[in-house]
């Protein structure tokens, strides 16, 4: 919901302010050579974004009739939490070299 409402706004906005990037903090300093671990908002993150919150919610559904009588379901669900908090992660990196928390090494997108 959030990434559509984001999405909208970002749409009506110019072409100038679409793309919005935000270093968190410094990763790896090392004299002048730096990796930052920032966060990347712009049309193609947000697009991705929307894909894996729908794909996501469509598995919570299905996963709810599935695990309805497993007794490790609360676990089940925590498990595909942090799975979506994860994707959601790899699709918001800054467009320099940047490491996210679960494990993706560079960004792929290039530098506009």
């Amino acid at each position: 919901m959030v990434g559509a409402l984001i999405a909208a706004q970002m749409w009506n906005a110019p072409v100038d302010a679409r793309r919005f990037g935000q270093t968190l903090f410094t990763w790896i300093p090392a004299g002048d050579f730096t990796v930052d671990f920032g966060l990347l908002v712009d049309p193609l993150s947000i697009t991705f974004v929307i894909l894996v919150t729908f794909v996501g919610s469509l598995i919570h559904v299905y996963a709810i009739a599935y695990m309805e009588h497993d007794a490790a379901r609360r676990r089940f669900f925590a498990y595909l939490n942090f799975f979506i908090a994860a994707m959601l992660t790899l699709v918001w990196p800054t467009p320099t070299p940047a490491c996210s928390p679960v494990g993706k090494a560079w960004a792929w997108r290039p530098t506009c």
